[in-house]
C-alpha cells in the first residue's frame, strides 16, 4: 500500500491556513515574503489556477505532511520550484522526493521545458533527482541555483549522459534452434 499521496492544493482549499503556517514557520524568520497573510493570499491564488502557479500537498495516509509550489518570478521565463516543505516527523521517508517528482510532472504536463530552483543546503538532494547546478553564490550563506530539463531525452542524449553497461555475454554456450 502506497502511503504517500500527492494532490493539488485547489482540491484542498481548507488546508491553505495549515500550509501558510508551515511556510511561515520554515522561512518567515528570514523573509517578510513569508508573512502569514502573504502566504494565504499567494496560496489562494495557486488554488485558483489550473496551471502555474500551483501548489501540491503530500499526504501520509490521510494526514497532510508537506507541500511544494511551482511559481513564476519576475524577469524569468521559466517557472521555479519553491516552498518544498515536509513536516520534520515525515522527513527521510521519500515525501520530499515524491513532491519534487510530482511537481516536475505537473510542470511538464503544462508544457514547460524546464524548472529552476534556488536552495541553501539541499543541492545534493536535488542533484540526486536529476537537477543540474547552474551557479553558486555566497551572501553570508551559500545559495545554489539549479535547473531540471522537463523534455524527454532522445536516445542519443541518453547515451551521452548515462554510461551504458551491458551484461556479459556467455560465449561458452551456443544457442541452437530445437
Amino acid at each position: 500500500m502506497n502511503v504517500i499521496r500527492i494532490e493539488k492544493l485547489q482540491n484542498h482549499r481548507a488546508l491553505i491556513p495549515l500550509v501558510a503556517g508551515w511556510l511561515h514557520r520554515e522561512w518567515g524568520a528570514i523573509s517578510a515574503y513569508h508573512a502569514p497573510l502573504n502566504e494565504v493570499v499567494r496560496l489562494q491564488h495557486h488554488a485558483a489556477t489550473d496551471s502555474a502557479p500551483f501548489t501540491l500537498i503530500s499526504f501520509w495516509r490521510n494526514l497532510p505532511v508537506g507541500c511544494v509550489s511551482v511559481v513564476f518570478h519576475d524577469n524569468f521565463e521559466q517557472p521555479w520550484l519553491t516552498n518544498l516543505y515536509v513536516d520534520p516527523v515525515y522527513r527521510e521517508r521519500s515525501v520530499g522526493t515524491a513532491l519534487v517528482q510530482a511537481a516536475s510532472l505537473e510542470a511538464s504536463k503544462a508544457a514547460f521545458q524546464k524548472l529552476m530552483l534556488v536552495t541553501g543546503d539541499q543541492a545534493a538532494f536535488f542533484a540526486r533527482l536529476g537537477w543540474r547546478i547552474l551557479a553558486t553564490q555566497h551572501f553570508g550563506s551559500t545559495l545554489t541555483i539549479m535547473e531540471k530539463s522537463l523534455l524527454p531525452q532522445t536516445c542519443l542524449e541518453a547515451d551521452l549522459l548515462v554510461p551504458q553497461t551491458y551484461p556479459a555475454i556467455n560465449t561458452d554456450h551456443h544457442l541452437s534452434p530445437r
